[in-house]
C-alpha cells in the first residue's frame, strides 16, 4: 500500500514537472536607445546584465543603441566593446577627412589645408549632403562585422537583432531584419545635415531617432513578454536652460522624440536612465566615464535584473552559441561599382585584384582601400561580404568618385604675412587622363600665385611627371635683436618654372628629380646705409634630387610619426645683378658657373614625434643641416628665422629671431619640443632650439662680421586646433640678446 502510494506521488510529480516544462520560455527584449556618445554607457548595462545572467531572445537599439545591440548580438562580449571602443580615434572615425597617413605623397602637401571643399558643378559651388561622408566610420563598421557577413537574417545572429532608421523620402521609419549589419548602423545613426544619408534599396535613410529613438514598440511587435530599457536620449530642458536660439531649436528638433520615449515607459519592466546630463552626444571621448556610469546605474537596477534572472531559470537554460569572431577570408571574386575612367578603372582591378583566390584579413582590405583612396580621386571606398562557400567569399567594392572639379578656401591672418586670404581650384581628369590641374591663389599684403599641372604615367598612379610656376611677394626686415626695432625693409618677388618626375615609393616616401628656373628681385623701400644695394636680381638654371619620407599621423600638431627629407641641388648657370643706387648708371654684374662634379645646395631634415598617450605629452625633435656653396646671397641661400613651419625647405623657423631674419649658407639646427595637451585640441608647447652658422647675410649680400656662429633660443605659447585652422600665440627670445619676439596665427597658411 505504501509502494503503491509512493508510486502515484511519483507519476504525479512527474507529470506536474513535464508540464512547467512544457509552458514556453518567456521572451526577453533589451532595448537601447540613441544618443551619440552617451550611448557608449550601454555597454556599462550589458556587462550587469550578465552578471546577473539574463541572456535575451532579442536585442533591438537605434543610433548608438543599434552599435552597441549590433556587435553584441554578433558576439562581441562587453569588455571587447568596450576595449574597441577606447582605441578608437573617434575625431578621425567622425571627421570628413582621413588620416594623413592614408594620403600619398603626391597629395600630402595641399590636404587638410582649407576650411572647406566645394565641388563644382559648372563653376557654381555646391554644398554637400552632409558635413561628414562617413568613410572612416564605414570601414570601421565592416571591419567589426565580418563575423556576420554571411548572414542576411538578423534573427541568424547569436542573439536576433533590429535597428531603426527613418526613410528621407517618405517619412516612414524603416526596420532592419535582414541585409548588411555594417550598412545597418551607419544608416540608423545618420543624422541629418551631420552625416550623408545612406542610400538603400531606393530609399535615403537617417538616424532613427528622428522618429523611433526607444523602439520598444518593435519589441513588443516581435512577441517581447519582459522588456529592459535603457535610455540615454536627450531630456526637456527647464525655462532657465532654454537661454539662446540654440537651445529653442534643438529643444524642438527633438521634443517629438523625448515624448516618445517618455511614454514607452509603461510597456517596460525595468527603465534604467544613467545621469549623464553633464555630458554631451559628442563626448567620445570619455567612453570610460560613459560606461562607468552606465554600469553604477544598472546596479541600482541589480535586484529587479536578478528577478527577472531567477525567473528564467524556471525553464530550461538558453545559452548563446556564439560564432567564433572572423577576421581572416579566402576571396573567390571582386566587382567594383562602375568607374567612369578607364585609367582609374585598371588602377583600381590592379590593386584590389592582387589578393584573389588569396587569404586576407581585414587590415589588408584596409591597405588596399588607403591606397586607393591616398590617390584623392575617391570620395568614398566601401565593401560588402557575401559567401560564394564555405570556404570563399565574394568582396564587391563600393567606390564614389571624387568630383572632378574643387574649390577649396582658407583664410589666414598672422605676425608674418598678416591677412590673407587663400583659394585653390583642383581639376582632376579634365581633357588628360590621369591628371591633375592646380591654381592657388594668396590674396593679401603678400600676394602669391601656384600653378602645377600633373601627368600619371602608369596604371599604378606611382610615376608622374609634372611641370607648373609659382610667383608671390614677400616682406624682408632687417632687425637688430637687441632693440626688435627694424632699419632696413626689402620687398621680394619670386618667379619660379619647374619640370619634376616623381615616383611614388609608397604611401609615405617619394623620389623626386626635376629642373626649374627661378629669378628673384629685391627692393630696397626703406633707404639702405651707404654702399648697400636698393635694388638685387639673381636669376639662374638648376637641378636637383630629392627624397622625402613623411609617416606623420597629422600635418598639424602630430602625436606621432616621423619626417626625413634630403635634397642636392647642381646650378646650371646664374647670374646675379645688383645696383646700389638706381639714379648712378654703375651696375655690378657677374655670372658663375659651376662644376658638376660639386653641389650648389645640400639639406638634410628629420623629425620625429612622440606621444604619451596617459599623460598627453608629446616630444618632438627635429635637426636641419644645410649646405650652400656660395659665400653670398644666391638663389639656393637659407632664410632662418620665425615659429612657423613655413612649408619651404629653404625657411628654417628658429625661435628667438623674427620672421626672415637671417640668411644662412651652411650650418646646422636642432629643436626640442614639448607640447603638453590641457584639454581635448587645446596645447601649451615649451621649444629650445641651437642654431651653428658657417656664414650668415644678415642684409643679403653683407656679411656681418660681429654675427655670433652659435646662437641659442628658446619659446613658449599656446595653440588650439580649431575648425578653421591652428590657433597660436607664442613668444620667443634668443639668449644672446635681450628683445622677446611674439607671435600669432589663425588659419591655415598658403
Amino acid at each position: 500500500m505504501l509502494k503503491s502510494i509512493k508510486y502515484s506521488f511519483s507519476i504525479i510529480f512527474l507529470v506536474l514537472s513535464l508540464i512547467s516544462f512544457s509552458q514556453e520560455r518567456p521572451k526577453v527584449a533589451v532595448v537601447l536607445s540613441g544618443g551619440g556618445a552617451k550611448g557608449i554607457a550601454h555597454v556599462g548595462f550589458l556587462k550587469v546584465m550578465e552578471q546577473a545572467g539574463i541572456v535575451p531572445d532579442m536585442i533591438l537599439g537605434t543610433s548608438m543603441g543599434s552599435i552597441v545591440g549590433g556587435l553584441y548580438s554578433i558576439g562581441f562580449t562587453p569588455d571587447s566593446i568596450e576595449k574597441m571602443m577606447e582605441q578608437q580615434d573617434w575625431e578621425l572615425i567622425l571627421g570628413n577627412k582621413v588620416g594623413l597617413r592614408q594620403i600619398n605623397m603626391e597629395e600630402k602637401r595641399e590636404y587638410d589645408k582649407f576650411i572647406a571643399e566645394f565641388p563644382l558643378k559648372g563653376i557654381v559651388p555646391q554644398l554637400p549632403k552632409g558635413v561628414i561622408k562617413g568613410h572612416e566610420l564605414e570601414l570601421l563598421f565592416e571591419k567589426l562585422t565580418w563575423t556576420a557577413a554571411g548572414d542576411t537574417n538578423f534573427d541568424n545572429f547569436n542573439i536576433p537583432f533590429r535597428c531603426v532608421a527613418v526613410d528621407m523620402l517618405s517619412g516612414e521609419p524603416y526596420i532592419f531584419k535582414s541585409g548588411q549589419l555594417s550598412v545597418a548602423m551607419r544608416a540608423s545613426m545618420s543624422i541629418p545635415t551631420i552625416m550623408e544619408p545612406v542610400k538603400y534599396r531606393g530609399m535615403l535613410l537617417v538616424d532613427g531617432g528622428l522618429i523611433n529613438n526607444f523602439p520598444v514598440d518593435v519589441a513588443k511587435e516581435m512577441g517581447a513578454d519582459i522588456i529592459i530599457g535603457v535610455y540615454v536620449g536627450g531630456q526637456l530642458k527647464d525655462e532657465e536652460e532654454l537661454n539662446s536660439v540654440f537651445s529653442l531649436l534643438t529643444q524642438s528638433s527633438l521634443m517629438a522624440s523625448i515624448n516618445d520615449a517618455k511614454n514607452k515607459k509603461s510597456l517596460l519592466d525595468v527603465y534604467i536612465e544613467p545621469p549623464l546630463k553633464d555630458l554631451t552626444a559628442a563626448d567620445f571621448d570619455k567612453s570610460k566615464i560613459l560606461i562607468q556610469r552606465g554600469f553604477d546605474e544598472s546596479m541600482k537596477y541589480y535586484n529587479q535584473l536578478m528577478k527577472i534572472s531567477k525567473e528564467l531559470q524556471k525553464y530550461p537554460l538558453k545559452e548563446i552559441e556564439r560564432k567564433p569572431m572572423i577576421d581572416s577570408i579566402r576571396i573567390g571574386e571582386f566587382e567594383t561599382t562602375k568607374i567612369e575612367n578607364p585609367n582609374t578603372r585598371k588602377m583600381v582591378a590592379n590593386i584590389i585584384g592582387s589578393n584573389l583566390g588569396g587569404i586576407v584579413k581585414s587590415n589588408d582590405i584596409h591597405q588596399e582601400i588607403s591606397a586607393l583612396y591616398g590617390t584623392r580621386l575617391f570620395d568614398k571606398i566601401g565593401y560588402q561580404l557575401s559567401p560564394i562557400d564555405s570556404v570563399k567569399y565574394s568582396i564587391k567594392y563600393q567606390i564614389s568618385e571624387s568630383p572632378t572639379r574643387l574649390l577649396n578656401f582658407a583664410f589666414n591672418y598672422s605676425t608674418d604675412v598678416e591677412a590673407s586670404i587663400i583659394l585653390q581650384l583642383i581639376l582632376r581628369n579634365q581633357l588628360i587622363r590621369g591628371s591633375k590641374f592646380e591654381l592657388k591663389t594668396r590674396l593679401g599684403r603678400e600676394p602669391a600665385l601656384f600653378f602645377r599641372f600633373m601627368k600619371y604615367l602608369d596604371a599604378n598612379y606611382k610615376n608622374n611627371i609634372a611641370f607648373g610656376f609659382s610667383n608671390n611677394v614677400s616682406t624682408y626686415l632687417v632687425y637688430d635683436l637687441e632693440s626688435g626695432k627694424f632699419s632696413q625693409d626689402y620687398r621680394y618677388r619670386n618667379n619660379r618654372f619647374f619640370f619634376e618626375y616623381n615616383r611614388l615609393i609608397s604611401l609615405s616616401s617619394e623620389f623626386k628629380a626635376y629642373y626649374k628656373y627661378e629669378s628673384q628681385y629685391f627692393k630696397t623701400r626703406i633707404a639702405p646705409e651707404p654702399g648697400e644695394f636698393e635694388t638685387y636680381k639673381l636669376k639662374g638654371h638648376y637641378v636637383g634630387l630629392a627624397y622625402q619620407r613623411n609617416s606623420l599621423d597629422k600635418k598639424y600638431f602630430p602625436k606621432s610619426g616621423s619626417l626625413f627629407g634630403v635634397l642636392t641641388i647642381l646650378r646650371l648657370s646664374s647670374k646675379s645683378n645688383i645696383q646700389i643706387d638706381e639714379n648712378d648708371s654703375t651696375v655690378q654684374n657677374h655670372e658663375i658657373n659651376v662644376s658638376t662634379d660639386d653641389p650648389d645646395q645640400f639639406f638634410a631634415r628629420f623629425s620625429y614625434n612622440n606621444y604619451f598617450g596617459k599623460n598627453r605629452l608629446i616630444f618632438s625633435n627635429e635637426a636641419n643641416v644645410f649646405f650652400s656653396s656660395e659665400n653670398f646671397y644666391n638663389l639656393n641661400s637659407f632664410i632662418v628665422g620665425g615659429v612657423s613651419d613655413y612649408g619651404n625647405y629653404q625657411n628654417i623657423s628658429f625661435y628667438g629671431m623674427p620672421y626672415n631674419y637671417a640668411f644662412a649658407n651652411t650650418g646646422l639646427t636642432y629643436r626640442f619640443n614639448a607640447r603638453y595637451e590641457l584639454i581635448h585640441k587645446l596645447y601649451v608647447s615649451l621649444a629650445v632650439n641651437g642654431l651653428y652658422e658657417v656664414a650668415s647675410y644678415q642684409n643679403l649680400i653683407k656679411s656681418v662680421d660681429d654675427w655670433d656662429r652659435y646662437h641659442l633660443g628658446y619659446g613658449a605659447g599656446i595653440s588650439y586646433e580649431s575648425p578653421v585652422g591652428p590657433v597660436s600665440v607664442f613668444v620667443s627670445k634668443n639668449l644672446s640678446y635681450s628683445h622677446f619676439w611674439t607671435y600669432f596665427n589663425i588659419g591655415y597658411q598658403f
